[in-house]
């Protein structure tokens, strides 16, 4: 991070869930402890029908319904000015376009089937031109890293004002391959509860505009608040289950403070992912023992509330934040009925007070193991960061790859990880294209598979990993649905469901070669890389990783651009 930063001010914002419109309406819900939660109903085959959702009313019909939210959420836009950016956050973007398509015979491509084009889109609903909009995608923390490198570019001063937007609707698609993978619970989300069985699925659209409080003060704007720092990790891990000790979201945890340069004394609650998962659950509550120690901080989730809102999830909860804090007062967790042993003193079914003024950390985690903090709070940190946290401008070193498809190494260039014949074609060839990269870059895997610079401390290295192929995962995502469909619309194949995430192929790359740093989707709808090698570099400058890897991997060929900070 350079020593001299830019505060980076919350000016606008606006957010239609499952309470009604409004910031203020949904926390009024929640701390009102009612659930939003109602049954799916007969959009849905059985037994999806009967499961436990978090409903927008009002924005009803057969394909576009992404849209009405949007048009809804954007009834009175954000006056932006010219020269800024969009970021939109979502996992499946404009998914009830290929459903439909799909259950009609439908074979020939659609724009929405390819999630990068709705960044354009928005974009241009805000008055803006489509090239100002970016696609971020981190599975269940899509919005939180695209609030995470928005704060990134206006902090640095490449950027003053960023409209970052998180969206995603109920579907077919995604109920059905939670359904799957036995994720939900057929009684709704029960959060850090002792009998808690799954996660209960929701919608939601939002937005945020961040300025530099510079350009803020000069425009008049009114501050809400502010975004102190940030922090990413992946777990490599596995696909859809967490790690089991709770380590990689402590370290991101961890990240967002000294980036911010205050301590755990100054936050006085804590906004969890808490989706009610039974792995998940545990996995938070055991990396906040681990961030605060002997500490016992007031934590909360509201998803038992909202539903799991997908892409959207970690702005609507930025923003509760911020609104809790302004209110002193944070909810009780929505659906938590019995607190388990770990959790005691921290979850409540109630709201509680706030005793004192600081700040507020909201964690999500998703698919892939990906795991993002945001350091939130109503005043800018007047600890200011020291000169020697400074980050060097990244050298850049670029390498290309053409490996077919068919093609076999008779001897892997790495220690293959458990079940590596299970990956996917395109994550084994990527995984392999990528290792010989990093042994000319000086890295590689010790005989416990720990990625380590290939010098004689042989330090553990830090590398994070940026996709960006155009066509994200609609291929995939066709695969899955056109399965699904014809099982009788019972149920899919939950391997196949996982594989369509944007970022599934990178991070089955990252479990492979172990990369721990940021693990993102990030595109533009010109479908060029010039969006994810900004965010690569930008991750570098934070401070978050050591190396970056930005990656595309198509048909006939694996791009891959390796970049690392001046002198490794």
């Amino acid at each position: 991070m350079p020593a001299t930063v830019k505060t980076v001010a919350v000016v606008s914002q606006g957010l239609v869930s499952a309470y009604g419109d409004g910031v203020a309406c949904c926390a009024d819900g929640l701390l009102s402890g009612t659930s939003c939660l109602t049954r799916a109903g007969e959009a849905f085959a059985p037994p999806l029908r009967e499961m436990p959702v978090g409903r927008v009313e009002g924005i009803e019909g057969t394909e576009g319904r992404l849209g009405r939210l949007l048009d809804r959420l954007f009834a009175h836009p954000p006056k932006l000015p010219p020269n800024a950016r969009v970021y939109v956050a979502t996992t499946v973007g404009e998914i009830d376009f290929l459903e439909s398509d799909v259950r009609a015979g439908q074979h020939e491509a659609r724009l929405e089937y390819e999630i990068r084009s709705l960044a354009g889109r928005v974009a241009e609903r805000l008055g803006l031109p489509a090239t100002a909009g970016v696609l971020f995608s981190a599975a269940c923390a899509s919005s939180t890293a695209a609030v995470a490198m928005a704060a990134s570019a206006i902090q640095r001063g490449e950027a003053d004002c960023i409209c970052v937007v998180g969206c995603d609707t109920l579907s077919a698609f995604t109920l059905s391959g939670f359904a799957t993978l036995m994720a939900l619970d057929p009684a709704g989300a029960r959060p850090f509860d002792a009998s808690r069985k799954g996660v209960s699925l929701g919608e939601a659209a939002t937005y945020t505009v961040l300025m530099s409080e510079e350009r803020a003060l000069q425009d008049g704007c009114a501050i809400l608040g502010y975004v102190l720092g940030w922090g990413m990790t992946c777990d490599a891990n596995h696909l859809t289950g967490p790690s089991r000790d709770g380590l990689p979201l402590a370290e991101a945890v961890e990240q967002a403070f000294r980036m911010a340069n205050v301590t755990t004394d100054d936050l006085v609650a804590i906004c969890a992912h808490g989706t009610g998962t039974s792995y998940n659950d545990q996995m938070e509550l055991l990396a906040f023992h681990r961030v605060m120690s002997s500490s016992k901080i007031p934590l909360f989730s509201v998803k038992g509330g909202t539903g799991h809102t997908l892409g959207a999830a970690g702005l609507v909860e930025m923003l509760l934040s911020l609104e809790f804090l302004k209110r002193a007062q944070i909810p009780g967790t929505v659906g938590l009925s019995v607190i388990p042993p770990e959790a005691e003193g921290w979850v409540n079914q109630t709201p509680q007070l706030l005793t004192k003024q600081g700040v507020m950390v909201t964690t999500n985690s998703g698919f892939g193991g990906v795991n993002v903090a945001l350091l939130v709070g109503l005043k800018p940190s007047n600890k200011k960061c020291p000169v020697e946290q400074a980050k060097r401008a990244p050298q850049i070193v670029e390498h290309d790859y053409r490996i077919a498809s068919s093609e076999v190494l008779d001897k892997p260039l790495f220690v293959t990880p458990k079940h590596f014949a299970r990956f996917t074609p395109d994550a084994q060839r990527a995984s392999m294209a990528v290792a010989s990269l990093l042994a000319q870059e000086g890295l590689c895997l010790d005989d416990d598979r720990l990625l380590r610079w290939d010098r004689q401390e042989r330090p553990l290295a830090r590398v994070g990993l940026v996709v960006w192929q155009p066509e994200g995962s609609a291929k995939l995502n066709r695969a899955y649905f056109e399965d699904y469909v014809a099982t009788g619309s019972v149920l899919g194949r939950g391997q196949l469901f996982a594989a369509t995430l944007p970022t599934a192929v990178a991070s089955e790359v990252a479990i492979a070669l172990r990369f721990t740093g940021p693990l993102l989707y990030v595109a533009e709808s010109e479908g060029t890389a010039r969006a994810a090698h900004k965010v690569a570099r930008d991750i570098l400058q934070d401070g978050l990783a050591e190396a970056m890897v930005v990656l595309a991997v198509h048909e006939d060929d694996v791009q891959v651009v390796f970049m690392k900070e001046g002198g490794l």
